[in-house]
Parts: structure tokens; sequence; C-alpha cells
């Protein structure tokens, strides 16, 4: 009987294929809050792999890489210049909600990430951080290659309002 149970609720998963994807992307952070005083947008990069099974309403997980850059920045008075800009590494994990259709489909994402953040200051934003992502965006397929226009919010789990930036990105996976 148990494994009678175990093959009918097993079988309609075994149609569905397990798939990999890999994703570079390439767009601009635009900064809000305390980054955004005499600040201006920068470049942003991300590399990702993603997993997830074929269906018509995926949910699928990605981890992603990142390199952030917002241009010079004064901070507010009680801290000092960054100098020449603000720098920010990351890693994290989103996870990706929307059909994988052969057209263009929108998706949401959530995720959260670990950056390190750098400045040419050694007092002035330094440190690991932690972040929540938050975003949709629009992909679709040309031939055996997605795009995707993606924007998001991102911003430190402590004062999000403070250190947020929109990263907005055009990405192709293969």
């Amino acid at each position: 009987m148990l494994t009678l149970a175990v093959v009918a609720f097993a079988s309609p998963l075994a149609g569905q294929s397990v798939r990999k994807e890999f994703e570079i992307a390439a767009g601009v952070a635009l900064p809000n809050g305390i980054l955004d005083r005499k600040g201006g947008a920068g470049s942003f990069f991300r590399a990702s792999i993603s997993q997830g099974r074929d269906t018509t309403a995926a949910v699928r997980f990605r981890f992603d890489i990142e390199a952030m850059r917002i241009a010079s920045i004064t901070p507010p008075a009680n801290a000092p210049n960054s100098g020449n800009g603000l720098e920010a590494y990351g890693v994290g994990g989103t996870f990706v909600f929307g059909p994988d259709a052969r057209g263009v489909a929108p998706y949401l994402l959530v995720g959260a990430a670990l950056q390190l953040v750098q400045s040419e200051s050694t007092d002035s934003y330094p440190g690991i951080l932690r972040s929540v992502r938050l975003g949709g965006g629009l992909r679709g397929r040309v031939g055996r290659y997605r795009l995707s226009l993606e924007a998001a919010a991102a911003g430190d789990v402590r004062n999000i309002s403070g250190g947020a930036y929109f990263p907005i990105s055009l990405g192709v996976a293969f």
C-alpha cells in the first residue's frame, strides 16, 4: 500500500525536469535615503545560477553574486565624506515567482543577501550588511536565451530607508 502511494505521488513529478540556468546582468544602481545625498547613480552587475522545475507556474531559487558602485557620496554632517563613492559586493539567495512562458511574462522576486560595503573613507559605511530584496521584472525567450528586465529595492535590514538602492538590470540567461 505504501509503495502504491509513493508511486502515485511521484509519477506527476517524474515528467518534470529540474533545470539549471546561468544568467549575467548589468544595469544601474539608483541610490535612496542616505545614499542619495549628493550621490549619483552607479553601475550594477549580477551573475546568477537558478534552479527550478519546468512548469507553467514556476518557483525558482536563484543564487546571486553582485557588485554595485554608487558615484560620489556626501553623507550627513556627522559622518565623513566617502570620497569617490561606495562599493558593495554581495552574495544572496532569491526566490523568483512567475510563469516560465514562451512569450513575455512578469515575475516577482524576494530575497536576502550579505554585502561587503566599502568606500575610500575607512569609517564611512564599512562592513558587512544584511540586506533584503523585493522587486519584479519581465522575462521572455529569444531562441535558446532568456532575456530579463528587472527592478528591485535592496536595503539594509536594520535601516532600509537609510541605506537603500534600486538596481535596474538587463540580463541574459543561457
